[in-house]
């Protein structure tokens, strides 16, 4: 909080319950807006003495404002918001900035807020860019079209090319309402939803009653100036029966999500609504209506909308499987929220509930810095060559890699087999950029063997489902989100660590994998800690996931043959510590034969001395 906003503020009551507001008021009718509801009265205290009514510049309402100049941000418009105690924090993320990330403001201000409207023929001028305005019921597609547009004659860092293997896919013609094969160097729509429980039923496309979302994303396409969409339910084949053939050909389409999201236009993404009988906000249904009040001849005040970020992370859409990479792989985008019409796109967002101008305005559309570790999977300065991007810093590429498998595997899907399908799209863009070996059943093995080392962290809460499909010793295999240990992913990153013990993959036969790698007996006892231990009865070291925190697919006592996964040492003041790391994957040899083994779970052991000591063996295992 500046001196300029607390010289500004207004009291909303000392204590807060003492505020009283007359609906024969104009500002106290647009103050009981925007005061905060729902879930957020929760943090309003009725003894609260610091409630206000508080200007600030629109900027704090987007993530990472820091990064404005200050020159840019001094014509950002003013606009009145309630803040109460509990917003008076000012909250730095940390975006692992020693792997590309950077330190980053979080959004603040980002309910309902007040704002000023010039009426036509004022010259106003005060600080006006970004300003809110008045959103009509429903969307106006020019204006959307125009953000597009922008984007594509501005944005280099945008645009794709289309390669000739898109052909392949099947497109819907709106105007004609029929598929047809994509044509050469189609400009084509995608739809992003939530299918829930609805499906089309036979002869809906032509008889013009598919899912309300569906037949929106059709008028959204035709209405801003193209032929073409693609809807995975009207796209890829959804025989309930398929032979091997089309079977075949619904995976080939699968491998290709990538691509098919990368070279749409842009993306229509359905915000609201639990299954595709929602339809779009503003197209199909009216969005709420704003409050306005005449301050004078020239002048009124009205209500802005609540940023749609929030409103994006908590919905339906947000929690799904399959849309998770419909949500990353694209490079523009329209949010259909409830009140607002977000376009994002690789460098700028921005919604119709600001000012028509900004939409357009040369000096907002371009980010300061490059692009962010986040969006390296679909930004151009990352080659879609795997022999080019093979040489980035690798351990970049497995930070970026885990991170987006640890939130896909925390979401929901309704059918099991769907674990690894609905991920493909990812796999094929982590291939080209970052993997040229591939990945084995959802693991980049050959270019990053220590990704065997996830496991499920506690958010999952008991001991995760199986998936029999699937094998063991991937995270496709079973239900729950799959994390990875920070040290194992960026110890390579540090000059001060070394591993070593590192396994090799030598085959993949089905579900079985060998490796060729270190095998290691080790005693637990867990009185009352889980310490390994020698034949001799001297503690060796502690397992670091059984303590802390609780591992929800822990071991108890016993004797355990372990696979390793790496054996990291560190030095400190240029002596190597005598405490070593050591990744281990417990295996369990109850399956299928005795030379066959299932994997059980991860463990970190910290090692207080030479692990050479417990004698790991040379060995090749086969997981199944």
């Amino acid at each position: 909080m500046t001196a300029w906003q607390d010289e500004n503020a207004m009291s909303l009551g000392d204590p807060l319950s003492s505020l009283v507001l007359s609906p024969c008021c104009p500002l106290c009718r647009l103050i009981y807006r925007i005061f905060p509801r729902d879930e957020e009265l929760v943090a309003l205290d009725p003894n609260d003495r610091w409630t206000r009514l508080v200007p600030f510049r629109g900027y704090v309402r987007h993530g990472g404002w820091d990064a404005l100049k200050y020159e840019a941000a001094k014509e950002w418009t003013i606009l009145l918001g309630v803040q109460s105690r509990y917003d008076r924090f000012d909250i730095a993320l940390d975006l692992k900035p020693e792997l590309g990330g950077s330190s980053s403001r979080r959004a603040e201000m980002e309910g309902e807020c007040i704002a000023l409207k010039v009426l036509a023929g004022e010259d106003f001028q005060g600080p006006r860019a970004y300003n809110a305005r008045l959103v009509e019921p429903m969307v106006d597609f020019n204006l959307a079209r125009k953000a597009v547009d922008w984007c594509i004659d501005n944005h280099p860092g945008c645009r794709t090319t289309k390669p000739d293997v898109l052909r392949t896919t099947t497109m819907l013609d709106v105007f004609a309402r029929k598929r047809v094969p994509c044509p050469e160097n189609c400009e084509y729509v995608a739809l992003s939803y939530v299918w829930g429980n609805v499906m089309p039923e036979e002869g809906a496309l032509e008889k013009g009653t598919l899912p309300q979302t569906l037949e929106d994303a059709i008028t959204v396409t035709r209405e801003m100036g193209w032929r073409y969409v693609w809807i995975d339910a009207l796209c890829i084949d959804q025989t309930p029966n398929p032979t091997e053939e089309q079977k075949a050909l619904k995976f080939e389409q699968l491998q290709m999500m990538d691509l098919i999201y990368e070279c749409a236009v842009v993306v229509l993404v359905a915000v609201t609504g639990k299954d595709s009988a929602a339809g779009l906000t503003g197209v199909s249904r009216p969005r709420p209506p704003q409050l306005q009040e005449r301050y004078d001849d020239n002048h009124s005040l009205f209500t802005a909308p609540p940023e749609p970020r929030p409103q994006i992370l908590d919905s339906i859409w947000m929690t799904r499987a399959w849309t998770f990479q419909e949500g990353n792989l694209g490079r523009r985008y329209l949010y259909f929220a409830a009140n607002q019409l977000q376009f994002r796109c690789l460098e700028h967002e921005i919604s119709d509930a600001h000012d028509a101008e900004s939409f357009l305005s040369p000096a907002m559309t371009k980010t300061e810095e490059g692009p962010s570790v986040w969006s390296r999977l679909t930004h151009s300065s990352y080659s879609n060559s795997a022999s080019t991007s093979s040489t980035k810093d690798e351990t970049t590429n497995a930070f970026i890699f885990t991170m987006h498998l640890a939130e896909y595997t925390s979401r929901r899907m309704t059918n099991e087999s769907d674990s690894l399908y609905a991920f493909l799209g990812m796999i094929s863009a982590f291939e080209k950029r970052f993997f040229p070996g591939g990945f084995t059943w959802g693991l980049p093995l050959r270019d990053f063997p220590r990704s065997l080392g996830w496991f499920h962290d506690k958010s999952v809460g008991k001991a995760p489902k199986r998936r029999s499909a699937f094998p063991t010793w991937s995270w496709c295999g079973w239900e729950g989100a799959a994390v990875h240990p920070e040290k194992l992913i960026e110890h390579p990153h540090q000059q001060n660590s070394e591993g070593d013990m590192i396994p090799e993959m030598l085959e993949v036969k089905g579900r079985k994998l060998r490796l060729s790698g270190w095998l290691v007996t080790i005693e637990v006892k867990t009185n009352p800690f889980a310490e390994v231990y020698l034949n001799s009865g001297e503690s060796l070291g502690f397992l670091k996931d059984r303590n802390f925190p609780p591992h929800i697919n822990t071991i108890g006592p016993g004797t355990y043959t372990c696979f390793v996964l790496e054996r990291l040492r560190e030095k400190r003041d240029g002596e190597w510590r005598k405490n070593q790391t050591v990744f281990l994957l417990v295996l369990d040899y109850r399956g299928e034969a005795a030379d066959l083994a299932e994997r059980r779970t991860m463990l970190t052991f910290t090692c207080e001395g030479d692990f050479s000591r417990l004698k790991p063996k040379k060995s090749v295992v086969t997981l199944v």
